[in-house]
């Protein structure tokens, strides 16, 4: 399982004169990703400029966001032609999609129909909203931040600019890395599972009202290592350790007594 994270830049019609604005509001004109495997390295990038075929003048307040001008944007490639070697890139192994929000999928997915393109899957698409699992792993999990608050809340280095595709897509890349659950870092499993509506119990930080009402009860949160295996490095036998589950929100479970 692979991680597709992607950034995408657009430009939208100064006049909305254009007939084609109902259809496709934003025209992508870069994509620019990193893929992640399935222990957060990174083991590949993809980043091109698109040629416009809809407006053919930028947007100013996009210009000024995206530091695009119109003459290196008429040297890229069709949309069709960038887009059908994304995919090609993304791979034949499973992945997950991921950006800083939902829009960029959104606009990809709407930019491929308008030029008849075949949709991403036939059914659901596997996809991470990294700006949401930052909220929920570091903040209140309401919140939406932009993507340079999230770095410069990770003390990360900015040395790439922003509102470019492969640059946003690296630091998103990042971030994730950050806060995804097998990266092992500390709380993540307790926000992944709050995330996916099943929060640990006795935690008080990322829980449900009921979860932090019987933290204050059990004393600890029900999350331990019960079992460890692996070969030995060296003999290559196999290695199992185990112990019981220890703690007051274990006493709780295994001794039936909720109330």
């Amino acid at each position: 399982m692979n991680y597709i994270v992607f950034d995408l830049e657009w430009n939208q019609s100064s006049t909305g004169q254009e007939e084609e604005t109902a259809r496709l509001p934003f025209e992508i004109v870069e994509i620019g990703a990193v893929k992640l495997n399935c222990h957060g390295f990174r083991i590949g990038e993809f980043g091109e400029l698109i040629k416009p075929a809809v407006y053919h003048e930028m947007n100013q307040i996009t210009g000024r966001l995206i530091h695009l001008q119109m003459q290196e944007l008429e040297g890229g490639r069709p949309f069709v032609r960038v887009a059908e070697s994304f995919l090609k890139w993304c791979g034949e192994e499973d992945y997950w999609f991921c950006t800083w929000g939902s829009a960029d999928l959104t606009e990809l997915q709407r930019n491929m129909k308008f030029y008849e393109m075949a949709p991403l899957s036939k059914g659901p698409i596997a996809f991470l909203d990294v700006e949401k699992l930052f909220s929920i792993a570091f903040e209140d999990g309401k919140s939406r931040r932009s993507l340079e608050h999230a770095v410069d809340y990770l003390q990360m280095e900015k040395d790439i600019p922003f509102h470019r595709a492969i640059g946003d897509a690296a630091y998103t890349a990042v971030i994730l890395a950050e806060i995804y659950l097998l990266t092992g870092r500390f709380h993540q499993i307790r926000a992944q599972m709050a995330h996916a509506g099943l929060p640990l119990l006795g935690d008080r930080k990322y829980g449900s009202e009921e979860s932090c009402a019987l933290g204050a009860r059990v004393g600890n949160v029900a999350l331990c290592a019960h079992s460890l295996e692996f070969a030995h490095p060296v003999e290559g036998r196999q290695m199992d350790f185990h112990i019981e589950p220890r703690g007051g929100a274990f006493r709780e479970f295994f001794g039936n007594i909720f109330s």
